[in-house]
């Protein structure tokens, strides 16, 4: 069963019932029973085609029967309605205590999860697409959030700076007989009015920006279309006319209660509330939230730059990554190995430092414990094509590497060997293979720095592992005319697919995209939060420049300094800063160090400078 644009793609206008293609080198051919709509965005299920899970049951594959195999695929269990899951996760467990019973260090623990708790999750290592994370839907409504209340806390500010010139006009209507419940509706009113003008606006700058927008985040991107809707259109709506009511409410019973007795003696004499002053409260706050935002973006950016210019302890320039995309790696190497251009190939099953690597357990021939270690399998030429530093034994050789590894260094300590020479031509055992250490390179960094620390490593070159990547290490003062030449190249061998490349740097980037998304996310905001915090702080400035007009007239008249007014206006301020200060950075510190780089093996060093 294939999906709507791989019937197009491969069949055209044709009926794809009954047509048949093929998968892979050695997969067989294969038959379309049917066709199905393309998987939505959200869907964890993405897919290209669908085959019966009978064809592994008829080749006898390991995938059904190997205990250690069991995370290869989904289990999908139907449940009858008011089922106690307890009691099937106790028969799970049972069945997990006797199968790793058998395969003694080896340990499958099985557990449940509901459909509804997959999307927004935060995946799973052999997820089937894109699952967007329920971290970065929590952090986007947390962050929006704080901006709306920043936003309500301005509209507060500006309102209660403005009351002081609408002060008259309350006391003529309370004169004239006007209730103060008829006052609040009206300030209540004229809040929830600017709300509702602010979502048309809103709504108009959205469709100008979403491209851009869904661009801030690869999961956003991937998972999300961010289509307005009737329905949402009312959500909004009312959301609108929430927010005006919580932004206007303070401002209105302000106001309203205000009486002609008060007014009469002058602005001077109104006051929001006692005890605290509510509009210094209120910008102290939106203060603290834009600095915080400021030093967060600042730290993330500082450690997304410290990511990418990692010492990996191999080379990645000029080297393109190629996706095989299921074709021969052996013909692919002989055709593009005729550009002048392309001075090296090698392929390889995974990418180092991209999220991608298979783990596994290596034990010394004499030793008791097994060490954890990571590992692909490669081409004899990949050692040399990246540049791994060899400090023992030799690299793999086309005529000579069946059965044979190479390792860093940091295994070799692991399994207790005397020296990096001694380890060479001795055994080790992964997986139940015996193989023989051909050569020591030295420790790399296999994963991305936020999945963890540098970790032992066995290379294999068995080819007992399909190769879905080339490594083309290019050599060209014109890449735009290289590209050219080997999606030609590629055109000759493959008419179905598409060429797929990036540049090793470029996939490197890539691998850390959540940071440079966050930088992106969070600087939005944070640049939204800012200038509200500084037309808050100018709502402030003219109350307090308004209610004190008397008082530096007088001060002016008794030969006071523009030096001297300057700093009388601004001391209030000078204190707000301070205070956001103290509150903001080690806010944003522990944010940075507990939430970012919680789970990052390596980050940056955080200073005064």
């Amino acid at each position: 069963v294939i999906t709507q644009s791989t019937a197009t793609k491969y069949f055209g206008n044709r009926n794809p019932i009954g047509q048949t293609f093929s998968v892979g080198n050695d997969e067989g051919s294969y038959e379309v029973t049917g066709v199905t709509a393309d998987p939505p965005n959200n869907s964890h299920l993405k897919f290209e085609a669908i085959a019966s899970i009978e064809l592994l049951k008829a080749r006898k594959s390991s995938l059904l029967t190997r205990w250690s195999q069991s995370t290869a695929g989904y289990t999908y269990v139907l449940l009858p309605e008011g089922f106690q899951i307890d009691h099937l996760q106790k028969n799970l467990n049972e069945i997990s205590k006797a199968e790793n019973a058998k395969f003694g260090s080896y340990e499958v623990n099985l557990g449940l999860e509901a459909l509804d708790d997959i999307f927004p999750h935060t995946g799973r290592a052999n997820q089937f697409g894109i699952v967007m994370p329920s971290e970065i839907v929590n952090n986007i409504i947390i962050l929006a959030a704080i901006v709306i209340l920043s936003a309500c806390f301005n509209y507060t500010n500006l309102s209660m700076a403005r009351s002081l010139k609408r002060a008259k006009e309350v006391g003529v209507r309370k004169v004239v007989g006007a209730r103060r419940g008829q006052l609040l509706i009206q300030f209540m009113t004229e809040a929830i009015i600017v709300a509702t003008l602010a979502l048309f606006i809103a709504i108009m700058l959205f469709r100008l920006i979403r491209p851009e927008f869904l661009r801030l985040n690869l999961f956003i991107e991937r998972t999300t279309d961010l289509l307005l809707t009737g329905e949402i259109y009312l959500y909004f709506l009312a959301f609108a006319i929430t927010v005006g009511a919580l932004s206007g409410i303070i401002p209105a019973l302000f106001m309203s209660k205000l009486k002609p007795t008060t007014i009469i003696k002058g602005v001077s004499s109104i006051k929001a509330s006692k005890g605290i002053d509510l509009r210094k409260v209120l910008t102290t706050i939106q203060f603290t939230l834009s600095m915080g935002f400021l030093i967060l973006v600042t730290l993330v950016y500082k450690q997304y730059k410290f990511s990418l210019n990692y010492d990996l302890g191999f080379t990645t320039e000029n080297i393109l990554n190629v996706e095989t995309q299921g074709n021969d790696p052996e013909l692919l190497k002989a055709t593009f190995s005729q550009i002048p251009e392309v001075s090296n190939i090698s392929t390889s099953s995974m990418t180092a430092s991209t999220g991608q690597y298979q783990s596994n357990y290596a034990k010394h021939e004499n030793a008791l414990d097994s060490t954890y270690m990571l590992t692909f399998d490669v081409s004899p030429e990949y050692i040399e094509n990246l540049n791994h530093q060899l400090v023992a034994g030799s690299s793999f050789s086309a005529e000579l590497y069946k059965d044979q590894v190479v390792v860093t260094e940091m295994l070799i300590k692991s399994l207790g060997i005397a020296s990096n020479q001694d380890a060479i031509d001795e055994f080790i055992q992964i997986g139940g293979k015996r193989y023989t250490i051909l050569g020591v390179v030295k420790d790399f960094q296999a994963r991305t720095i936020s999945s963890g620390a540098i970790t032992p490593f066995v290379f294999t070159s068995a080819g007992d592992r399909k190769h879905y990547n080339m490594q083309l290490k290019i050599s060209s003062n014109d890449m735009l005319s290289t590209m050219g030449k080997l999606e030609s190249a590629w055109a000759e061998i493959d008419d179905k697919n598409n060429f797929s490349s990036l540049f090793y740097d470029d996939e490197i980037k890539r691998a850390y995209n959540s940071l440079s998304s966050s930088v992106k996310t969070y600087g939005f905001l944070a640049g939204i939060a800012i200038s509200i915090s500084i037309l808050g702080l100018l709502g402030m400035a003219v109350y307090t420049t308004e209610s004190k007009v008397k008082e530096l007239s007088i001060r002016k008249v008794l030969g006071a300094s523009i030096s001297s007014l300057v700093q009388l206006l601004s001391r209030s301020f000078m204190t707000i800063f301070v205070i956001s200060a103290a509150l903001a950075i080690p806010t944003a510190y522990f944010v940075f160090k507990n939430t970012v780089v919680a789970d990052t093996a390596y980050s940056i060093s955080v200073g005064f400078w």
